[in-house]
């Protein structure tokens, strides 16, 4: 309502403008059409660049993504990226649009960060246990030693 008075349009705002019926968002019932993103995942937007690239900066919390939206209206919604990939797959599919470049780049970096987080924990675990059999390996010298 705030925006109906041309002396608040100077800005630039990202509105809702549709919601899916039955999708993720729309079932909240937290967020509607004609409401102000003012946050997403905490970084403030003004534009759709800023939207896109808030989007690409999901946040992980209990080894899980999320994406967070703050309206101006103080209302707030966090989605698990895990049911937002899955819905988009078939709200695209159901109502007949191309998967968006943005989607596409947030499933490329979130796999890509999995595998390096997995890949970074297998190297901890082993450079662990490579630790443990050079003490071992070491205490064994020791032994050979003192028993000289």
């Amino acid at each position: 309502k705030k925006y109906l008075k041309s002396e608040n349009r100077s800005e630039e705002k990202v509105v809702i403008s549709y919601l899916f019926p039955g999708s993720l968002i729309n079932q909240s019932e937290i967020i509607s059409p004609g409401g102000i993103i003012s946050k997403i995942n905490g970084i403030k937007i003004n534009n759709l660049k800023d939207c896109n690239k808030a989007l690409l900066k999901p946040i992980y919390s209990n080894k899980k993504y999320f994406i967070t939206i703050d309206t101006d209206d103080d209302k707030y919604v966090v989605l698990k990226l895990e049911d937002i990939f899955k819905e988009e797959l078939y709200l695209s599919s159901s109502y007949n649009y191309e998967i968006s470049s943005i989607y596409k780049q947030l499933i490329k970096k979130v796999s890509g960060k999995n595998k390096s987080k997995k890949n970074s924990i297998k190297n901890s675990s082993k450079k662990k246990s490579n630790k443990r059999n050079n003490i071992k390996n070491s205490s064994k010298k020791t032994k050979k030693i003192s028993n000289k």
